[in-house]
């Protein structure tokens, strides 16, 4: 993508005028640095904040989102958008769009661990949605998957056109997220009884 392009661009510039790299095929180069990154699963603050980012939901989400998603009804996927301040701006899904919503990264999820950027954490109305796990797609694109639904850093085809984002093709994520599942649907209660007084 653009950003991409922006870092190799950068690179070739800085490295055609050092004379470490004097001989060296910067092309050849940029493209092994491309291969490397292309496995890399974690995000920083910038690609975050920075890539176009598309949602949907997977159905594990349930019949009430399911039936806002535009894109389980064959309509452009919704977005979204992270902010610097740790807010989150929805655009396509009438109840995100409402809703106060906040990222975080997170040091694990669905019982895995990784470096800072391979978790996201979202608040929807201050209860933690289960993480997201960052992930590649075979395009080199970025997707971040809970078991409730998918964000990717790329345009989703029609429904069913891409098998790497239909339900065969994604984390299955439902039993590693069991326990964050039941502490989101417990989030209204414990947010309630567990106030100081």
């Amino acid at each position: 993508g653009p950003l991409w392009r922006q870092r190799v661009a950068g690179k070739l510039v800085v490295r055609s005028a050092d004379p470490f790299y004097k001989g060296v095929d910067l092309q050849k180069e940029a493209v092994r640095c491309a291969l490397r990154d292309s496995t890399r699963s974690w995000l920083t603050d910038v690609e975050l904040m920075n890539l176009s980012w598309f949602f949907r939901f997977r159905p594990a989400a349930g019949q009430h989102w399911l039936s806002q998603d535009p894109y389980l009804r064959n309509q452009t996927p919704a977005r979204a958008k992270f902010l610097p301040c740790g807010r989150m701006e929805f655009e396509g899904i009438e109840g995100l769009e409402t809703a106060r919503t906040e990222w975080s990264w997170a040091t694990r999820g669905a019982k895995r661990r990784g470096p800072r950027g391979s978790f996201l954490r979202v608040s929807l109305d201050g209860a933690p949605v289960p993480s997201y796990v960052v992930t590649r797609h075979p395009n080199w694109g970025f997707v971040m998957q809970n078991c409730w639904g998918i964000f990717t850093s790329f345009p989703m085809e029609q429904k069913a056109a891409d098998p790497h984002l239909e339900e065969g093709g994604l984390l299955d994520l439902t039993a590693d997220q069991h326990g964050e599942v039941l502490r989101y649907r417990l989030s209204p209660w414990l947010r309630c009884c567990c106030r100081q007084p």
